[in-house]
């Protein structure tokens, strides 16, 4: 007699609550994932703005260190000054030998210069302290590791210094997808966008390299273009004073970063300003969208986009040098090439650095 095989069966009730309870677990892991990603971002743009904020009081307090150091080697010329003549009388009175009238009238002008002296030794050394509390204030400052050099031929030297920036729509991120997304965020949520605040902090990494002396400006772009302090556009800035770098910086913090990108304006602007500036170092992240016009809609071919750079380059003063500092873009290969043909034009550095860079 033949045994019979044992049946299992499953009901189709049980299989439905474990499609079920599976898809509900799949389902709280993305919830909790995209919730940890946007605190993540967040936290990074808090992080980029507070670095930001004391990289600009770091620049603040070196500017000032340098004024110190250049009173105390003035003050000390003087005390040393003092201190020839001093010796040069004393060793008068000794050879001439004056009537006691003229001697007293000597020794009057000695006491006299050694008080002078006496007070420009407490002056160097007020001025000594000084600077001592602006070194100690610089390095506790200073937020970065120091080892920013590493991107060899790009130097900042010069008179006239013109920042351009590329304030499009663009740099709010790396991805087409993603300028997208953001563009239609709030002001604030574009400010913190992690690529604009990383071209904020590529202008902040250049200015603190200029010398005090030299003269500045930054402008902004994107279908027009202005100097960030409105009522300054066409002139140069100095470094320190009402106008200075710290003003100028704080006014580019506040940009919120939109519309199209016409590089053609942007060159003519800085062809206009006159003097005429001795170095243009150009931040953006590829090749134009629109030309002398805001004539372009919908979606631009890359050889359009060639097209507008060609027309833009032209009105580039040949003897400026535009240094240009790439913050690459998605679908768009040719924009590496072609501004490193502009370097070669005009003499000037094309870098396109790691994301991890400044």
């Amino acid at each position: 007699m033949k045994r019979q095989r044992e049946e299992h069966t499953f009901s189709l009730s049980f299989l439905d609550v474990m499609s079920v309870g599976l898809g509900s677990v799949i389902l709280l892991f993305l919830i909790i994932n995209h919730a940890s990603e946007q605190r993540s971002q967040e936290s990074y743009a808090e992080l980029q703005a507070a670095v930001g904020e004391q990289q600009a009081r770091f620049i603040e307090y070196q500017y000032q260190a340098d004024e110190l150091g250049k009173s105390i080697q003035q003050t000390e010329a003087e005390l040393q000054a003092m201190r020839a003549n001093l010796d040069s009388l004393s060793q008068q009175l000794e050879q001439d030998a004056p009537p006691s009238q003229e001697l007293e009238q000597e020794r009057a002008r000695i006491r006299t210069q050694q008080q002078q002296v006496s007070a420009l030794e407490k002056r160097v050394a007020e001025l000594r302290e000084q600077s001592r509390d602006q070194e100690n204030n610089a390095n506790i400052e200073r937020v970065d590791d120091g080892e920013r050099q590493y991107l060899t031929g790009l130097k900042i030297n010069g008179n006239r210094i013109l920042f351009l920036v590329d304030a499009s729509a663009s740099m709010l991120s790396p991805t087409i997808v993603g300028a997208i997304r953001r563009r239609n965020m709030s002001d604030d949520e574009r400010r913190a966008s992690p690529k604009w605040q990383r071209a904020l902090a590529t202008v902040q990494w250049l200015a603190a390299q200029m010398p005090a002396n030299v003269s500045f400006q930054i402008y902004v772009f994107n279908h027009e273009t202005r100097s960030v302090l409105p009522d300054t556009t066409g002139t140069w800035l100095k470094v320190q004073g009402e106008q200075g770098l710290a003003k100028a910086m704080a006014a580019l913090r506040e940009i919120v970063p939109g519309s199209g990108t016409s590089l053609y304006r942007a060159f003519a602007a800085t062809a206009a300003i006159t003097p005429r500036t001795d170095n243009i170092y150009l931040i953006t992240d590829g090749l134009p969208t629109q030309g002398l016009m805001s004539n372009e809609k919908g979606l631009i071919s890359a050889r359009r986009r060639l097209t507008l750079f060609s027309e833009a380059i032209r009105v580039v003063p040949r003897v400026v040098p535009v240094n240009t500092i790439l913050l690459s873009m998605e679908g768009d290969p040719m924009a590496a090439s072609a501004f490193w043909q502009l370097s070669q034009l005009t003499g000037g550095v094309m870098l396109s650095p790691t994301e991890d860079w400044p």
